[in-house]
């Protein structure tokens, strides 16, 4: 009887940590997926630019290739905008904050531009949207 007196005892101050630690999860989860889809709508923004300038140089069913998928990853970045503002409101950020994050997000991809060759920079970016999970996550 004593034990099961315990446990009760135990068990309901843990449900309350565990609550809290569930609490503490979802808030890091939620951080976290701010931080991916700030990240996330820098790279695939580059990526539409690089496939945009790359339809302008090319021709026929190339130049169509190219600019659809320009068009697919600008749409993509869009998602992921949307979804930092969410989450960013959500977390309490206001749409400044959130804002501000998302130019230095491109601020920081385009510090990358500069410090590579076309190429490095065009294979970095794509490596960096394809670290993304899809936008609809």
């Amino acid at each position: 009887m004593v034990a099961l007196a315990l446990c009760v005892a135990g068990c309901s101050g843990s449900a309350e940590d565990e609550a809290k630690k569930a609490e503490a999860a979802s808030a890091e989860i939620d951080a976290a997926g701010y931080e991916i889809a700030i990240r996330c709508q820098a790279s695939f923004d580059a990526v539409a630019r690089l496939y945009d300038v790359l339809s302008g140089q090319s021709s026929g069913s190339d130049r169509e290739e190219m600019a659809a998928t320009a068009t697919q990853r600008a749409a993509a970045a869009e998602a992921y905008r949307g979804i930092a503002r969410s989450v960013g409101a959500h977390n309490g950020h206001s749409p400044e904050q959130i804002d501000t994050a998302i130019k230095g997000a491109a601020t920081a991809v385009d510090a990358e531009f500069q410090k590579r060759p076309f190429e490095d920079f065009a294979t970095w970016a794509g490596q960096e949207a394809d670290r993304c999970p899809p936008p609809s996550a």
